[in-house]
C-alpha cells in the first residue's frame, strides 16, 4: 500500500482493527492510514509546504487524503523535492480490508490491492458479459464482487472498456431520474466509475477519448442534479460514493454548489460531527476541492477552471468549518481540511485568495495556540503568504517552531557517542530499554547477513530518532516540525538518516513501541549495510518493486530477535496466519507489492523459515543484496517461486508453527523479552571489562570504551572441515551464544552483551570471520587522565583524497579519534571528523588540493583528549575534471551521476558546470593534460548545436593530442558525431542504430576496461550500437540474447583507444548502467587511465625478507638482522612492522602478536605492496 517514494522513507502502518470503525470505504488517496503492518511512506512535502493532513490516531473513520501527491503514491529519493501533481483519473489507493474490525484474509500479490473478501463472482464475469446483461452485472453486485475489479488484468481491461463505460453512463442517465429507487444501482455504478478511471489513469493500454470521458461526466452531473441527493436525509450511501467519484472523472468543477451544499449541511446540524459518514461525506468535498485545485494551478495557472470559480458562499462554507472550535478529536481532521482547503483558494483569483488570506489570519487568531488547527493555520499562512497576517503583522516563524519543539520533543539523549540521538517526549529510562532493544536486533542482524560495512555511497553513520508522546502528540506537531505525513505509524526517511513514530498504549495498537522500533531499526541497518543505491533509485535493486517483500519481511523477522536465542518466531504473526481463509505461495510473497498487508506476515515468516531449514537459501539472498547483482538477485527469487517442493516444505512449516504456538510449545519472539541492562554499573572499569572478555575469548583483540559502550573485536580462523558455509555460520551462532552466556557471570556489564560475527572469507578450507562482542560500560567525569597522543602519523595523497595512518592507541578506555586539517603549518584547523573515527586509518575525501597540514587526536570514554600528535604535510592534487555537457541549463542528473560513482569511489574530482562556471576552454583541459576529463552528455539535442559542436569538438582533439585521457558518455550523441573528425580521426568510431532494446553488455575478453566483467543496464533505450575501428577495440559489448533487439554491425557498448593518448566512450548515459555496476565500469576505466604512480621501492609492510608474504620467517629475519648481523631488510621501512618510524625489537614483537595472537595488522602498504 504504500508506494520505502523517489527517496528511502519508511513507514510503519498503525493498526487499523483497532475499534469499531472499520467500514469499507474507497478514496482517491494515496496513503490511507490502515496497518496490521509496517511500511513505507509517501515522499515530504516540500520546504514550507503543509504535509498531507492526518486523522485522529484510533479512529480509522476519520481517514485523511494525501492531498498533493500521486493517487497510488510514489517513491522519492530527496525529501525536498516537490510533490507532483494527483491524477486525474485515479479513483482509490486503498480499500480497507475488513467490516466492523475484522481483518479479510484473501492473500496473492499484483497491481492493485489483494486483500479483499473473495466476492460471488470474477473480473472474467464481467468481461463475459455484453450491452445490458453488463449493466445488470455491474448495478447488482456486491461490493466485494466489483472489487474484484480493482486487481487490472486483461478481463478488467475488457470489462472497464470504453463501450462499456458508455453503456454505464447512458443507463445512470436514465435512473437518475428516480434517484431514490435507484439509489443502490446508482452508487455501484458510481463506485464502477471510480474503478474504471483509476484504472484509465494508471495502465497505458486503457484510454478514453474526450466523448467517453465527457459522458462518464456528465452521468455524474446528471446524478447531482437531481433533488433527492442532497437533502436533510439523503440517500447516505450514494451521496459518499458520488462524492469520490465526481472525482474519479474530474466531474467536480461542474459540481460547485452541490459540493457547497453537502458543506453546508454538515454545518446545519452540530450532531452531524458525531457521525462518521457526515464526517466523510464533508471530508470528501474538501477532498476533491483542494486536489482539483491544486492539479489545475499546477498545469494551468491562471488559465485554471478554477481560478475564478469560487462563489463567495462555498468560500463561506469552508470558512464556517475551517473557524468550528467545537471540533472533537473525531472531526479535528474535517477543520484541519478546510483549512487545507482555505490554503489551495489561495492559489485563485485576487478576490478568492484575499478572503482565504482573511480565513487563515482568523483561525490563526481564533484557535488554541498549538492545537492542530492553529498549525495549520500556522502552516499555511507561512506557505501561501510568507507568514504575513492579513491588515498587517506577521508571525515569528522560528520562535513558533522552537516553542513547538519544546513542548513535542523536550529531551535529547545521545548513545554511541552521538551515533544514536533521541529527540523525544519519553523519558531516559524508556530510551535505555529500547536501546537495548535495537541492540539485540542489530547483533542478529550482523550474524545472519555477515556485512559489518556500510555500502558505497551511504550517508547515515548516525541516525536520529524521532519519538512523540502519544499518537494524538504525532498527528498534531509532526506535520508543523518536519512537514511530514502522519497517517502512518512511524517514518524511516533514509536521506535524513532519521525515524520517526511516537509512543502508544495497548489501546492504541496491536504493536508495542518497542516492536515498531524493531522493525524500522532493520530498514536502517538494511539500506546501510545490504543495499546500495537510495529506495526507488532507478537502476537499483529497488528498482521495480524487486525488494518489497525482502525489505518488510527481513523487519518483521528480525522483530524476533533475541539476545542469545537468535530470531524467534513471532507469534502474532502465526495467529493472523491462522486465520486466513487462503494463503500467500512462496511465488505470491517474491513478486508481492504495498497492495496489501498481507505479504507482511507471510515475508516474516517464509524468513523465519529459511533460516530453519534452507540456510543455503538465505546465505544466497544476503550474497545477492550485498553484491547488488540484479542479474543473480531475480534468478533467485525465480528458483524460490518455482520450487514445488519449497513450497510443501514452507506450508508444513507454518502448520507446525501454528501447532506449536497453539499448544504452547516451542519458544516464541513473545516468550523472551529484551535483556535489560543493569540500572547500576561500575564505573570506570574498562580494565576489568577487558580482562574479563580476554578470560574467554581471544587475547589481542581491539578493545575501547565509549560514554555507554565497550566492544570488542578480534579475527578468528576456522577449519571448515568441508562442512558448507551455511553450516559454518550456523555453528558459529552457537558458540557465541555459548561465549555470552558464560561472560553473563562475570560482571553486571555483561548481563546484557551481545555479540556478532562477520566480513567471512574462505580460503582453501579456512574460514575467517571479524568476531565482535558489545555491551553496556559507564564512563565518568572522575576521570581526567587523557590518552597520550598518536605516533607514526603517515600520509599520502591520492586524487584529492589523502589517506592517514597512524598507531593504534593501547589504552583499556581508549574511544576514537579525531582528525585535523589545515592548509597552514601550525593551524588553526578545522576538525574533519565530527563524530570520533574508530580505526586507525582514515581516508579524507574532502581534502581538495594544495599543502595540507594534519594532526591527529586520541579522546578516552570520559572525553578526555589527547594532545595532538606531530603534525604531517602532504601535497594534494586533483586529476579528474567532470563537466556537464547536457544542452541546457538546470538539469545536472547526467551530470550527478558521474560524481556519484566518483564519491562512492572515494575518489577527488573538479565539477564544472559551463552555464554557472563558464566555457569550457583550452586552459581548462589543459590543466588535466595529465589526467581524465569526463564529459557526459547526457542526451544529445539537435536543437542544440553547440552541444557538442565544431568549437566544443576542437578542444577535445586538442585535449587529446596533447596526451589527455578522455571519458565521453550520452543518449543518441553518436549518431550525430558520426563522421565528423572527433570520430573518425581520434576515437575511431562508427554509429550503427540506437534504441537495440539489449540491455546486457559483456566484457571483451583481453581488453584492460572490460576483460571478466559483465555489466547490465536499466533498460534498452537511449543506447547506440557502435562499431570499433583500429586502433579503437571494443571494451563491452551488447549481449544480443539479453533483450529483443538485434544488431546490424560491430556491436561495442563501450570502446577503448589507447594511442598517446587514451579515451573511453560510453554509448548511452552512464546513468543507465544499473546503480551497482556503474562504480565496477568507472573504477575499471580509471585504473586504466590513471594507473597509481610506480614506487621506486615497493614493499609490503613486515614482509623484512622480501618473499611477498608475511610469516614467521620476516620475524627469524628481522631478529637476525637486529642481533647477528643479519641482512638488511629492503627497504628498510619493510621491517618497520609497527611503522613508528624505527627498526627494532618491536617490530619482531609486533609481528608475533599479529601472526599468533590476533594482534592488528600492519599499517599500509600491507597486504599488498606500495609506498609509504
Amino acid at each position: 500500500m504504500y508506494p520505502r517514494t523517489v527517496f528511502l522513507i519508511r513507514l510503519t502502518g498503525f493498526d487499523s482493527w483497532v475499534g469499531d470503525f472499520m467500514h469499507r470505504f474507497s478514496l482517491i488517496m494515496p496513503f490511507l492510514w490502515v496497518s496490521v503492518a509496517f511500511g513505507q511512506a509517501p515522499p515530504p512535502a516540500p520546504p514550507g509546504q503543509l504535509s498531507p493532513l492526518q486523522p485522529p490516531s484510533g479512529d480509522i473513520e476519520s481517514e485523511i487524503a494525501y492531498l498533493d501527491a500521486p493517487c497510488s503514491g510514489g517513491h522519492a529519493v530527496d525529501p525536498n523535492r516537490a510533490v507532483g501533481t494527483f491524477p486525474g483519473g485515479c479513483g482509490r489507493d486503498v480499500q480497507v480490508a475488513a467490516r466492523r474490525g475484522t481483518p479479510s484474509s484473501g492473500g496473492g500479490s499484483g497491481a492493485g490491492p489483494t486483500s479483499w473478501p473473495s466476492g460471488p463472482c470474477s473480473s472474467a464475469d464481467f468481461a463475459a458479459a455484453t450491452g445490458a446483461a453488463f449493466v445488470e452485472l455491474v448495478a447488482t453486485s456486491t461490493d466485494a464482487c466489483l472489487n474484484e475489479l480493482w486487481t487490472f488484468d486483461g478481463d478488467v481491461e475488457t470489462a472497464i472498456s470504453p463501450a462499456n463505460v458508455l453503456l454505464i453512463a447512458s443507463t445512470i442517465e436514465t435512473e437518475a431520474l428516480d434517484l431514490l429507487g435507484n439509489s443502490e444501482r446508482l452508487r455501484r455504478m458510481t463506485y464502477f466509475y471510480q474503478i474504471a478511471f483509476y484504472h484509465e489513469y494508471y495502465q497505458p493500454s486503457v484510454t478514453y477519448d474526450p466523448s467517453t470521458g465527457a459522458a462518464a461526466v456528465q452521468a455524474m452531473v446528471t446524478i447531482g442534479e437531481q433533488p433527492d441527493l442532497i437533502t436533510v436525509n439523503p440517500p447516505i450511501s450514494l451521496l459518499s460514493q458520488w462524492l469520490v467519484s465526481i472525482d474519479s472523472t474530474n466531474a467536480s468543477i461542474l459540481l460547485i454548489d452541490q459540493i457547497q451544499a453537502v458543506l453546508q449541511r454538515y454545518s446545519s446540524d452540530p450532531t452531524h460531527e458525531d457521525e462518521y459518514q457526515e464526517r466523510l461525506m464533508a471530508y470528501r468535498c474538501l477532498f476533491t476541492l483542494a486536489r482539483q485545485i491544486g492539479n489545475e494551478n499546477s498545469t494551468g495557472g491562471t488559465s485554471s477552471p478554477w481560478y475564478s470559480a469560487i462563489p463567495p458562499g462555498l468560500i463561506a462554507a469552508v470558512a464556517t468549518i475551517g473557524l468550528d472550535v467545537t471540533y472533537t478529536s473525531d472531526s479535528e481532521y474535517v477543520v484541519l481540511n478546510a483549512l487545507w482547503v482555505m490554503n489551495r483558494f489561495g492559489f485563485l483569483d485576487p478576490a478568492t485568495r484575499s478572503a482565504a488570506h482573511d480565513i487563515l489570519t482568523q483561525a490563526y487568531n481564533l484557535h488554541v495556540p498549538y492545537s492542530g488547527p492553529w498549525l495549520q493555520a500556522v502552516t499555511d499562512l507561512d506557505f501561501q503568504f510568507d507568514g504575513l497576517l492579513f491588515g498587517g503583522g506577521s508571525l515569528d516563524l522560528a520562535q513558533i517552531h522552537a516553542e513547538v519543539m519544546a513542548i513535542a520533543l523536550p529531551n535529547e539523549f545521545l548513545f554511541d557517542q552521538g551515533r544514536l540521538k533521541f529527540l523525544t517526549a519519553i523519558d531516559l529510562d524508556l530510551a535505555n530499554a529500547l536501546y537495548d532493544a535495537i541492540q539485540e536486533v542489530e547483533s542478529q542482524f550482523f550474524r545472519k547477513c555477515g556485512a559489518l560495512e556500510a555500502v558505497p555511497g551511504d550517508g547515515n553513520e548516525a541516525l536520529t530518532l524521532v519519538i512523540y508522546g502519544s499518537p494524538q502528540e504525532y498527528q498534531t506537531y509532526q506535520p508543523f516540525l518536519y512537514g511530514l505525513s502522519t497517517n502512518n505509524g512511524g517514518i524511516f526517511i533514509e536521506s535524513w538518516g532519521t525515524l520517526f513514530t511516537y509512543d502508544r498504549t495497548p489501546a492504541q495498537s496491536i504493536y508495542t513501541l518497542e516492536e515498531l522500533l524493531r522493525h524500522e531499526y532493520t530498514h536502517y541497518l538494511d539500506s546501510r549495510y545490504l543495499i546500495t543505491g537510495s529506495f526507488g533509485e532507478s537502476g537499483t535493486l529497488y528498482e521495480g518493486n524487486r525488494l518489497v517483500w525482502y525489505n518488510e519481511g527481513l523487519a518483521e523477522y528480525l522483530v524476533g530477535a533475541t539476545r542469545v536465542n537468535g530470531v524467534l518466531p513471532r507469534g502474532i504473526l502465526l495467529d493472523q496466519i491462522s486465520g486466513d481463509s487462503s494463503r500467500l505461495t512462496v511465488a505470491d510473497i517474491t513478486s508481492a507489492t504495498y497492495g496489501s498487508f498481507t505479504f507482511y506476515r507471510y515475508a516474516g515468516v517464509y524468513f523465519e523459515f529459511l533460516e530453519e531449514q534452507r540456510p543455503d537459501l538465505l546465505v544466497a539472498l544476503f550474497d545477492a543484496m550485498l553484491g547488488n547483482d540484479i542479474v543473480i538477485l531475480d534468478a533467485l527469487y525465480a528458483a524460490m517461486a518455482n520450487d514445488a517442493q519449497l513450497q510443501v516444505d514452507y506450508d508444513s512449516f507454518i502448520d507446525a508453527q501454528i501447532a506449536d504456538h497453539q499448544q504452547g510449545t516451542g519458544l516464541f519472539a513473545e516468550d523472551v523479552p529484551t535483556t535489560p541492562t543493569p540500572t547500576t554499573l561500575a564505573g570506570d572499569n574498562a580494565q576489568q571489562v577487558l580482562d574479563d572478555l580476554q578470560s574467554l575469548l581471544f587475547a589481542g583483540g581491539q578493545f575501547r570504551v565509549w560514554s555507554n559502550r565497550f566492544q570488542y573485536e578480534y579475527s578468528e580462523t576456522t577449519p571448515l572441515a568441508g562442512q558448507p558455509i551455511e553450516d559454518y555460520r550456523a555453528s558459529t551462532d552457537l558458540a557465541l551464544d555459548g561465549q555470552l552466556g558464560q561472560l553473563t557471570g562475570l560482571s553486571d556489564n555483561m548481563i546484557s552483551a551481545v555479540a556478532w560475527f562477520g566480513e567471512t572469507t574462505v580460503s582453501a578450507d579456512l574460514a575467517t570471520s571479524t568476531m565482535v562482542f558489545e555491551g553496556p560500560y559507564s564512563a565518568t567525569a572522575g576521570d581526567v587522565v587523557a590518552p597520550s597522543a598518536p605516533t607514526g602519523v603517515v600520509a599520502v595523497s591520492a586524487n584529492g583524497t589523502v589517506t592517514l595512518s597512524w598507531d593504534a592507541n593501547q589504552e583499556p578506555d581508549w574511544s576514537g579519534y579525531f582528525i585535523h586539517r589545515s592548509e597552514v603549518a601550525g593551524g588553526p584547523y578545522n576538525l574533519v571528523n565530527p563524530l570520533p573515527h574508530l580505526q586507525n586509518v582514515f581516508v579524507d575525501t574532502e581534502a581538495g588540493v594544495g599543502e595540507l597540514y594534519y594532526v591527529i587526536t586520541a579522546i578516552d570514554a570520559s572525553d578526555n583528549e589527547s594532545l595532538p600528535s606531530v603534525e604531517v604535510m602532504v601535497e594534494s592534487t586533483i586529476d579528474i575534471l567532470v563537466i556537464n555537457g547536457y544542452f541546457e541549463a538546470g538539469n545536472t542528473g547526467y551530470h550527478s551521476s558521474y560524481l556519484d560513482v566518483l564519491d562512492g569511489l572515494g575518489l577527488g574530482y573538479q565539477a564544472w558546470d559551463p552555464f554557472l562556471d563558464g566555457p569550457v576552454t583550452t586552459e581548462l583541459l589543459a590543466e588535466f593534460t595529465n589526467g581524465v576529463v569526463m564529459w557526459p552528455i547526457g542526451y544529445f539535442h539537435t536543437g542544440f548545436p553547440d552541444q557538442l559542436g565544431p568549437a566544443r569538438q576542437a578542444l577535445l582533439m586538442e585535449y587529446l593530442q596533447s596526451g589527455g585521457s578522455l571519458v565521453l558518455s550520452g543518449a543518441y550523441a553518436t549518431a550525430f558525431l558520426d563522421s565528423t573528425a572527433l570520430f573518425t580521426n581520434y576515437l575511431f568510431l562508427q554509429h550503427e542504430q540506437w534504441d537495440m532494446d539489449l540491455p546486457g553488455l559483456l566484457g571483451e575478453p583481453g581488453n584492460t576496461v572490460g576483460d571478466g566483467l559483465d555489466l547490465q543496464l536499466s533498460n534498452g533505450f537511449y543506447q547506440s550500437e557502435l562499431t570499433a575501428l583500429p586502433p579503437a577495440q571494443k571494451a563491452f559489448s551488447y549481449d544480443p540474447l539479453s533483450g529483443a533487439g538485434t544488431l546490424q554491425g560491430g556491436g561495442a557498448a563501450v570502446v577503448t583507444v589507447d594511442e598517446t593518448y587514451k579515451a573511453a566512450v560510453l554509448a548511452f548515459p552512464l546513468s543507465s548502467v544499473v546503480a551497482g555496476d556503474r562504480s565496477l565500469l568507472m573504477a575499471r576505466i580509471l585504473e586504466w587511465m590513471l594507473p597509481p604512480n610506480p614506487c621506486a621501492d615497493p614493499f609490503i609492510r613486515g614482509d623484512s625478507n622480501s618473499s611477498g608474504a608475511v610469516d614467521i620467517a620476516d620475524v627469524i629475519f628481522l631478529l637476525d638482522y637486529l642481533f647477528s648481523s643479519g641482512g638488511t631488510p629492503s627497504p628498510e621501512e619493510a621491517g618497520d612492522a609497527n611503522a613508528d618510524g624505527a627498526l627494532d625489537i618491536s617490530d619482531a614483537i609486533y609481528l608475533l602478536v599479529f601472526l599468533f595472537d590476533s594482534g592488528a595488522p600492519p599499517a599500509a602498504p600491507y597486504p599488498d605492496a606500495g609506498c609509504p
